[in-house]
Formats: structure tokens, sequence, C-alpha cells
């Protein structure tokens, strides 16, 4: 249980500070959250669509946490302008790309607090 805790609150701070490596302008996050929301509509294969749709949250999470609605309004709005089916598919894969690096980070701070923090054997009955 305490590992459990432990590892939940590690990816929850995790989430909170973005790493600089990943940090990227708003208008990329924009971008991101536009390319995945199309591919989650129209991708046909699950895995794809789920990873578009895990996508689209992250980056709406990003945004939502740095921008009024008014800024995100005026950022959809420009950043529509400049995606269209020739780079669409270049974009998503970097999104993801992302959204994978995070992930991974992520999983290894766990297991490191895990490692740190071993969970008490089980009590005996």
């Amino acid at each position: 249980m305490r590992t459990c805790i432990v590892s939940s609150v590690a990816l929850s701070l995790g989430l909170v500070f973005a790493t600089p490596a990943s940090a990227q302008d708003a208008g990329s996050d924009v971008r991101c959250i536009l390319v995945s929301n199309v591919f989650s509509r129209v991708e046909p294969d699950v895995k794809k669509k789920a990873v578009a749709q895990a996508t689209g949250l992250y980056f709406s999470g990003r945004i939502s946490a740095r921008m009024s609605p008014a800024q995100i309004k005026a950022q959809i709005v420009a950043q529509a302008k400049t995606l269209n089916k020739d780079n669409s598919g270049p974009v998503m894969t970097a999104c993801a790309k992302v959204l994978q690096e995070n992930q991974r980070m992520m999983q290894g701070i766990a297991m490191e607090i895990q490692k740190a923090n071993p969970a008490p054997p089980p009590a005996k009955k």
C-alpha cells in the first residue's frame, strides 16, 4: 500500500513539474492537441487511436495549467492555420514521442522511489 501511494505521489509530482527536456511552447502544445484530436477520430488502428487520445489529454492538461481560455482559443485559431495533411502525421509522431518520453521518465522515477522505500512484508495472520 505504501509503495502504491509513494508511486502515485511521484507520478503526480512529475506531471506538475514538467522537465525542461520536454518543454514546448504553447503553440506546439496546441498543435499537438489539434492533431491528436483528428487522429483519435480517424485512426482505424485501435492502438494508434489510444495513443492519439492519450496525447490529446496530456497536452490539454499542459496548456490548461498555464493559459487562460481566451489564450487557448487564440492559439487554436492560430495553430490550426499551420496544419495540413502533409505535416499532420509528423507533428502527431513528434507529440506522441514527447508523451512517451515523459511516461518513461515518470516510470523511472517511480521505480527509484520504490527501490528506496520498499514495501514492508505483509503481516502474518
